[in-house]
């Protein structure tokens, strides 16, 4: 990573040569005394003994926040704060969620179990202030420019801006944005653009995102598996939509999920 100088201006920081940055930005206002709303999650049929409650609290959040479109954060195990109000359960790990207000309170950015809270909701509006028809990501450590920053000559793959954004929360309620700008590497094709139900399958090479999958791959494209997205796969210790959980947010699942499950064709499968 390369700096010049101490100085917070964007101006400033441009004048660097190129490489991977770090750019830093501060809020002009203080963010303290944040009234919010507290509730607590009840779930039809229970929680089974071995699942993991602030994990699904987090997941909650999520589906909670995307559905009402208003910032939520987790505030304890089965326990969320949002500032406005949550008037509709939603489902989580196919069971239903709902919220029942417990009451109010104000956040000061001054004690940490707030200023956490804070930052979640931080997070929650920088999401929505990143305009997806210009960038995709599932989560703000990686948010990619959809339009290339440079092609390979054979147009097989582009590289991409990305940005690793992260925030801090001061003492007196200012807010630090971090933002590591650097390139990814992208197929330019997709299986949509490439196949048609009941055509061939194309020749292609194709390779894991290891950014979703935990070891790299690759193979060429051999025939259909016989499993699909929900099924469990024998030697793998579950499906892929399970496998998902935690790499891929909620939204993309659940539509994977639609898109997969409306689809008398199975997934590919890849000789590696």
């Amino acid at each position: 990573m390369s700096s010049k100088g101490n100085s917070f201006s964007i101006e400033a920081q441009s004048e660097n040569e190129p490489g991977i940055y770090l750019f830093n930005a501060v809020s002009d206002q203080s963010v303290n005394d944040i009234k919010v709303n507290i509730y607590s999650l009840e779930v039809s049929g229970g929680l089974g003994y071995n699942v993991d409650r602030e994990a699904f609290t987090s997941r909650a959040k999520y589906a909670f926040d995307r559905y009402h479109g208003i910032p939520v954060a987790s505030a304890g195990q089965l326990e969320i704060a949002a500032r406005g109000s949550l008037s509709r359960s939603v489902k989580v790990d196919n069971q239903q969620v709902t919220a029942t207000k417990e009451g109010t309170r104000v956040l000061k950015a001054e004690r940490k179990a707030d200023a956490g809270i804070i930052n979640q909701l931080v997070h929650s509006d920088l999401r929505r202030a990143i305009p997806e028809t210009d960038y995709e990501f599932r989560f703000l450590n990686s948010v990619v420019a959809t339009t290339p920053a440079f092609n390979q000559a054979n147009h097989s793959f582009a590289g991409h801006h990305e940005f690793e954004l992260s925030t801090s929360l001061t003492t007196d309620g200012k807010i630090l944005l971090h933002v590591e700008a650097g390139h990814t590497i992208r197929s330019s094709d997709s299986i949509r653009e490439m196949y048609n139900p009941g055509e061939p399958l194309p020749n292609k090479k194709v390779a894991h995102d290891t950014d979703v999958y935990d070891e790299p791959g690759d193979g060429w494209l051999q025939g259909w598996s016989k499993y699909r997205y929900s099924d469990d796969i024998p030697g793998m210790g579950g499906s892929i939509k399970e496998y998902h959980k935690g790499k891929l947010d909620e939204g993309a699942c659940h539509r994977i999920h639609l898109i997969v499950s409306r689809s008398p064709v199975p997934f590919l499968a890849r000789s590696w």
